[in-house]
């Protein structure tokens, strides 16, 4: 089965979709699939965006679209939606290249990186304490106001 992105931008969200969609995309070559996913995550619609990154976390690997990703998060979306970008950057990147890589942006997106701060104490729940103590330093790198959310 084909997908096109305009399938997931005009349709409403259905699981087994997204888990199909994702199949196909992994079978396309990264110079297919990119453009699809991309045409998707800047949709301008949450719940499109969000089953953007449902496909993402699903059908990408490779570390540099996922720097891409939350640079794109950081440079383009809100603080009410910072969390499900976070998602396939932990997926793919993990919790210590995430939140390096968060760390490294703070300057130039401090109230982003403060709300994904407070996003990633819930992603973070249950988690070993290693990554909890990276977590801490993310907070002591930025002025983590909770207000500004």
């Amino acid at each position: 089965m084909e997908f096109s992105p305009s399938d997931i931008i005009l349709n409403s969200r259905d699981e087994n979709r997204e888990k199909e969609c994702a199949k196909y995309l992994r079978s396309l070559p990264t110079n297919e699939r990119y453009p699809f996913l991309w045409e998707v995550l800047k949709s301008k619609d949450n719940l499109t965006q969000l089953a953007g990154c449902r496909l993402v976390s699903r059908s990408v690997q490779e570390n540099d679209f996922i720097y891409e990703l939350l640079n794109y998060a950081l440079e383009n979306c809100d603080v009410s939606t910072i969390g499900f970008w976070l998602v396939p950057c932990l997926d793919v990147m993990g919790v210590k290249r995430t939140i390096e890589h968060l760390i490294r942006k703070n300057d130039n997106y401090p109230v982003l990186v403060n709300a994904a701060c407070y996003k990633l104490h819930w992603h973070l729940q249950g988690k070993p304490k290693k990554d909890l103590l990276l977590l801490e330093k993310l907070s002591n790198a930025c002025s983590f106001d909770r207000s500004s959310l």
